[in-house]
Order: structure tokens, then sequence, then C-alpha cells
């Protein structure tokens, strides 16, 4: 099954993987640049979308920090499949017409 055949949030979730990989390589790459410091708060900040909402709903402690690097991924992929779904059915009204 090749990616022109794979879904829309699927493809969009990926893509945002992606782009979570590329923003963790630049925040690598770039440390001593401050460039690495704004990737990496642009990291945090996708991350607690999710994780400020669900600490007050479920009243949970952090984790260990393995888990903080995977909730901002998680959500990212989570966003991208959101995205890919609106677009293809917005694709999909359109090859209906």
């Amino acid at each position: 099954m090749g990616w022109k055949k794979w879904s829309y949030w699927l493809k969009g979730g990926i893509i945002g993987i992606i782009v979570f990989i590329i923003l963790l390589v630049l925040s690598a790459i770039f440390p001593s640049y401050g460039l690495g410091n704004i990737f990496q708060w642009i990291i945090v900040f996708i991350g607690s979308i999710i994780m400020v909402p669900a600490r007050s709903l479920f009243s949970f402690k952090l984790g260990p920090p393995i888990t903080n690097f995977y909730v901002p991924m998680i959500v990212l992929f989570i966003l991208g499949a959101i995205i890919g779904w609106i677009y293809g059915k917005i694709k999909q009204g359109k090859e209906v017409k």
C-alpha cells in the first residue's frame, strides 16, 4: 500500500511526526545560537497544549522525561491527523460535485 493510497488523516499524522522530528533535530543542531531554544520552546508549547488540560482533568504528575518527549510527538500526530481528515473531507466534497 503506497503513500498515495493512504487516507488523508494518516498522511497528516505522519507529516506531523516529521515536523516534530525536524524541530527536534534543529534544536539539537543550533543549541548555541539561540535557535535551539526557540525550537525547544515550540516543542514544549505543543506538548503543553495537551498536558495542561489533561493534568487538570486527571490530576496526574508528569512521568519520566521520556514521557515528556512522546507527548509533543503524539500531539503533533493528532493535530496533523485532524488537519488531514479535514482536508480529505474538503477534497472529497469537491470531487462529488
